[in-house]
């Protein structure tokens, strides 16, 4: 087996592949679609709809804005990662493999127009 030193560990190089593959991910297109569902297109051509519901859920002055549809609807891109007004944003990392494990990567289209 084929190690690369990470610090102090050593790990497989298709472990070690897949790190590297998904420190580079970004989400390129982004829209609100309904309440608390965002519909995102990574860079690497994958797309999905994420519900976001328990994403959100909880209190606090950040995602208390978060509750409402509108302000929710106000999503933008900084940088490659989901992002809210209020500061509160979503690791394209994190995002990508929520997607995953839900199914929800290879649905909808980012243009409403498709």
């Amino acid at each position: 087996m084929i190690l690369w030193q990470t610090g102090t560990a050593a790990l497989p190089v298709k472990q070690c592949r897949r790190l590297q593959v998904s420190m580079l991910m970004k989400v390129v297109e982004i829209q609100a679609v309904t309440p608390f569902r965002i519909l995102v297109r990574f860079n690497d051509g994958a797309t999905g709809v994420h519900d976001c519901a328990k994403d959100i859920a909880g209190d606090g002055p950040i995602l208390a804005q978060m509750h409402d549809p509108n302000f929710f609807g106000r999503v933008t891109l900084e940088f490659g990662a989901p992002t809210w007004p209020s500061s509160f944003d979503m690791c394209p990392d994190w995002l990508r493999m929520e997607m995953e494990a839900a199914g929800e990567i290879g649905q909808g289209h980012v243009n409403a127009a498709e």
